[in-house]
């Protein structure tokens, strides 16, 4: 693994363990048991058989797995060198990331948001170098799935009636249409320049009516 990579799955670790303890008390946690609250533990975790196990329920629960899980899992399949399949994951999961944080009014979900959006972005970046028709591709695969089969952002907000958190219900399709386009647009982008767009601070930066 080289030292960028390492650093990043580093600063993951810190904003997760951040995350998890704002969220629920570690030591009220069966961590030894994989479900949807200890995926978290067996993807950061350094036994092999835990992340491999992690992996597998992400595979087997796209459909309604949490958007950071996603870009979580992605990162290790890069690790592993499973880069095509880990573009796939991190896009997924960078789409619905951005379209949950889009509901939401708290800078904190919007900071965590844009931090595993960073990563995703500087994967991408030295990926893209001599893999652009790949990315392009994978991109628009995860678009197309996301399409047919769309996250339900309650998998994720913690509750739907708090409304001076979370932006109405009925902008919520306009927030995800938006999302997708912009992705479309940088999926074109790619194909046509390659990594040389990555010079362009202002990549998926639009913000969502």
């Amino acid at each position: 693994m080289d030292l960028h990579l390492l650093m990043m799955k580093g600063s993951l670790f810190l904003v997760i363990l951040s995350f998890l303890l704002s969220k629920n008390c570690v030591g009220q946690i069966d961590t030894n048991r994989l479900n949807r609250n200890t995926i978290y533990y067996f993807l950061i975790s350094s036994d092999s058989l835990k992340k491999d196990s992690a992996l597998k329920y992400i595979a087997d629960n796209t459909v309604a797995i949490e958007p950071l899980i996603l870009i979580m899992g992605g990162i290790d399949l890069y690790s592993k060198g499973y880069n095509d399949s880990s573009m796939y994951w991190l896009f997924l999961g960078d789409v619905r990331s951005l379209y949950v944080s889009s509901l939401y009014k708290e800078l904190s979900m919007t900071a965590l948001s844009s931090s595993f959006h960073k990563m995703v972005m500087e994967l991408t970046e030295g990926f893209t170098l001599n893999n652009s028709e790949t990315v392009y591709k994978k991109i628009n695969q995860a678009l197309a799935y996301d399409l047919l089969n769309p996250y339900n952002p309650l998998n994720s907000l913690e509750n739907e009636i708090d409304t001076s958190k979370f932006i109405p219900r009925e902008k919520w399709k306009q927030n995800y249409d938006n999302i997708r386009k912009n992705f479309y647009r940088f999926a074109d982008e790619i194909l046509q320049n390659g990594n040389k767009i990555f010079n362009d601070s202002t990549i998926l930066q639009e913000k969502p009516n």
